[in-house]
């Protein structure tokens, strides 16, 4: 009853927000709304540094055509702060491809990392900038997370 109160709540936060809704009519009495929001999982410290808007760039190995808003998803496993949430919001401006290590590191107090390569393992580099703007918090949605952006359906009844 509290995750289905919370993504109420949250439906009724995003309501004015630009999302396509379906309604389907199941009975004259009885309407269902569910809307679809893009969501990409950002591990935790990550997740948190976007939505308090001290993370301007997200990091990645890829890029993407997708501009507009987005939901942020916490992932992983940390101490002290939550994950398996959607926690909140960002606009994805543009993406800035970063061809070298002295570009990548201009912009390390927007993307908050001194590391080009990801951990030994992979040994890829970021190349890939996605600049954010107008970062917000919402009420945490319990999620479970995917790689990539991904869809996440809420309905309201």
């Amino acid at each position: 009853a509290k995750v289905e109160a919370q993504r109420t709540s949250f439906f009724a936060d995003c309501a004015t927000e630009a999302f396509t809704n379906t309604i389907y009519f199941i009975t004259p009495r009885i309407k269902i709304t569910f809307m679809k929001i893009k969501v990409l999982s950002l591990k935790q410290p990550y997740a948190e540094w976007v939505v308090s808007g001290k993370k301007t760039i997200e990091l990645r190995t890829w890029n993407t055509k997708f501009r507009g808003k987005f939901y942020i998803h916490a992932s992983g496993k940390h101490k002290t702060l939550p994950t398996g949430i959607i926690l909140g919001y960002a606009d994805l401006i543009d993406v800035k491809e970063y061809k070298n290590k002295k570009e990548f590191l201009k912009d390390k107090n927007k993307h908050l990392s001194k590391n080009w390569l990801l951990p030994e393992f992979a040994k890829r580099p970021f190349k890939y900038g996605f600049i954010l703007k107008n970062a917000k918090r919402i009420k945490p949605i319990p999620a479970k997370g995917k790689l990539g952006f991904w869809n996440y359906e809420i309905k309201e009844k």
